[in-house]
């Protein structure tokens, strides 16, 4: 009997051992990230200051109203801080990440066939094709009869549209018309065309209100109903709002509600390339050809299929990137190579240094933190007179800059904008911080003969050469 008793208790210490180690450390990454089980950014090979940094400025408001900001490095939770009121179980809007969103919604609907894939010519077919309600009214107007899907998800339609010279609550914003109207797409589609399909991005949220209404026509249900059980459910995403317009279509513009760890999994997922816990959730092909430029827009992110993309630059580095991005500064940063996702949420409309903060935050702290730490550079600054090469002025586009010494540094003014001063980092290039936040790379060009022919200065999404219009000195 004795025996048998501590035979029991060795199989009870057994198992409960087996039950812990499942619990502490999950048999694959999804489960880790379902659990939320968080580990130290050092275990990731990330830099513990910079992050303690960041959280430091955070929380003493250096930035304007953050809510969030978590970081997932090699599937795990390595990061999370919340702000100014907000906590992990408060949804946050997300805006027009709502539009990527709903591109994973569209792949995941050809995936099951309930609208034509990408073999049976989805792309390319004519919107009076799949979208039988509004053939009439497409054929009336031969310049719509070239529309395709492909100009939808790429907003390239060349419909004449205008979102961005009111605010979102004027009545002369086209989204806020398009919304407030009885069928928001016979409003976009009785507008005329104005430039080549195809030929010109121009965002335009009405466009992303027909992947709703495709989905809607291919199901016979709201698209938030697809998105519950192919997408939400399988991903554990249960506290969630996807607000409807006045018609029953689901605000695939602007209506999603998320918890900001909830738009991490959307980010691992399609870092994942689809795959969530071992399932393929939306096929692989529908995320490469999503999150790749079908539009190239200059000082700024290209766009895909609801989905921005491009290269970032920062410590004159660059880094590969694709993003949901939402209006007042929500963010969902894929970096492949780095095998990382970044979520930002704020709320900053219509403040324009505050729609930076996430390129701030990525340029000075997060993106550096994935980087072995350079060696101190010891150099002295230039004297008066090597400097003096570089002073003169600038020109891009409409911007002039003038360039000049003051108290031993080079300064960069266009007299719209606080002086930049430029801090010496070895060669012709220079480093400054733009109104004390924002990191800016100056690399000065020359001549065969040395003589200074303007400068290429990169940050976030840009990188702009500004040829030198006037000598030095």
């Amino acid at each position: 009997m004795k025996k048998l008793t501590i035979l029991s208790l060795i199989i009870i210490f057994i198992v409960i051992i087996i039950l812990t180690s499942m619990i502490i450390f999950p048999d694959n990454e999804s489960k880790n990230i379902n659990k939320w089980i968080k580990t130290t950014p050092s275990e990731t090979e990330l830099d513990p200051e910079l992050l303690f940094k960041m959280d430091k400025d955070i929380k003493n408001n250096k930035f304007a109203n953050i809510h969030s900001v978590l970081i997932v490095r090699k599937g795990k939770l390595v990061f999370e801080t919340y702000a100014n009121g907000y906590t992990k179980t408060k949804q946050q809007y997300t805006a027009s990440v709502s539009k990527s969103v709903g591109s994973i919604l569209v792949g995941i609907a050809m995936d099951k066939n309930f609208i034509p894939d990408l073999k049976e010519g989805l792309l390319k077919k004519p919107l009076g094709e799949i979208y039988p309600r509004y053939k009439k009214l497409i054929a009336s107007d031969n310049a719509k009869n070239s529309l395709t899907f492909h100009h939808v998800l790429s907003m390239s339609s060349g419909i004449q549209w205008d979102e961005h010279s009111f605010p979102y609550s004027d009545s002369r914003n086209y989204w806020n018309q398009a919304q407030g109207s009885k069928d928001p797409i016979k409003f976009l589609l009785g507008r005329q065309i104005t430039s080549k399909p195809g030929s010109t991005f121009y965002y335009n949220g009405a466009l992303s209100l027909m992947m709703s209404e495709l989905i809607t026509q291919g199901t016979g249900e709201p698209a938030d109903k697809l998105g519950d059980k192919y997408l939400f459910a399988p991903l554990g995403i249960s506290d969630y709002r996807w607000n409807s317009l006045s018609n029953g279509l689901t605000d695939m513009a602007g209506g999603l509600y998320l918890l900001p760890r909830d738009m991490a999994k959307i980010g691992l997922l399609y870092l994942n390339n689809g795959k969530w816990n071992g399932k393929q959730i939306v096929s692989s092909e529908w995320v490469e050809i999503s999150t790749k430029a079908h539009m190239v827009n200059k000082n700024s992110p290209d766009y895909g299929y609801q989905w921005w993309c491009g290269d970032f630059y920062f410590d004159s580095k660059k880094v590969k990137t694709f993003l949901a991005s939402g209006h007042g500064g929500q963010r969902i940063h894929i970096f492949p190579d780095l095998d990382m996702v970044v979520v930002i949420t704020q709320q900053v409309f219509n403040n324009p240094m505050g729609q930076m903060n996430p390129i701030i935050l990525l340029s000075n702290y997060i993106l550096p933190s994935a980087f072995p730490k350079n060696k101190k550079f010891i150099h002295s600054n230039p004297t008066k007179d090597k400097l003096k090469k570089y002073i003169g002025r600038y020109k891009f586009e409409k911007d002039v800059f003038d360039c000049y010494i003051k108290d031993g540094n080079l300064v960069l003014d266009d007299s719209q904008n606080p002086p930049l001063r430029l801090i010496f980092k070895g060669g012709a290039r220079f480093t400054g911080l733009y109104n004390k936040l924002l990191r800016v790379e100056c690399v000065f060009e020359s001549d065969k003969e040395g003589k200074i022919t303007g400068m290429t200065s990169s940050f976030g999404f840009r990188k702009n050469y500004t040829p030198k219009i006037e000598k030095e000195g």
